[in-house]
């Protein structure tokens, strides 16, 4: 078994992120504990409650490892393609984030499952990566309606960001009649773009 001077602390940290984000993708969130942690890198339970002092801590930077993935789905370059309109792009970047929740299932339900109580609002890091996330969005309907104040965009990207989440949501969890299938979703994706941004003033 390793030993903990095997490794620095931000190696530790890097091992014990990878390795949680590992058994959570093969066997769900239900099945992360420190003992399977420990298990998989070498290393003592104890060891990972000296780099994270608790679960919810720990969980806490898997999910800013998740959201970081998210912002560059979303913020990939076939989202924001000059030559399309606004509104084709923002189809484009809701069908890559029901793309990534069905590629990354387990973690992307960890991200709003999770019960972390008042943690993550305590972390400024944490509540910035949030706070990044609705950039991509945001800087679309920019596009889409340059003439609305900056508060309007911001409202307006949080309430269309949520709908389509909202979808994605039931469709992933197979609550939702008529969205199991990824072509029902996308088109229903489609038309909830449409439909909402058709009341914005462009």
């Amino acid at each position: 078994m390793a030993r903990r001077k095997d490794h620095s602390r931000d190696e530790l940290k890097e091992l014990i992120l990878t390795s949680s984000s590992k058994i959570i993708m093969e066997e769900g969130e239900s099945a992360l504990t420190t003992r399977k942690i420990a298990t998989e890198i070498g290393y003592t339970p104890g060891t990972i409650y000296n780099v994270f002092p608790s679960m919810d801590d720990l969980i806490l930077h898997i999910n800013g490892r998740i959201l970081d993935l998210l912002f560059e789905n979303l913020n990939h370059p076939s989202c924001h393609n000059p030559h399309k309109p606004a509104l084709q792009n923002m189809k484009k970047m809701a069908h890559r984030y029901m793309d990534f929740a069905n590629d990354f299932q387990p973690l992307w339900l960890t991200l709003f499952s999770s019960p972390l109580g008042t943690s993550r609002y305590e972390n400024n890091w944490y509540k910035e990566k949030v706070d990044l996330l609705f950039t991509p969005l945001q800087s679309l309907l920019q596009n889409f309606a340059p003439a609305l104040s900056a508060h309007d965009h911001h409202v307006h990207t949080r309430i269309l960001w949520s709908a389509v989440h909202g979808l994605v949501y039931l469709n992933i969890t197979e609550k939702f009649p008529n969205s199991k299938t990824t072509q029902n979703t996308r088109k229903l994706l489609d038309q909830l773009v449409d439909t909402y941004t058709s009341g914005i003033p462009s």
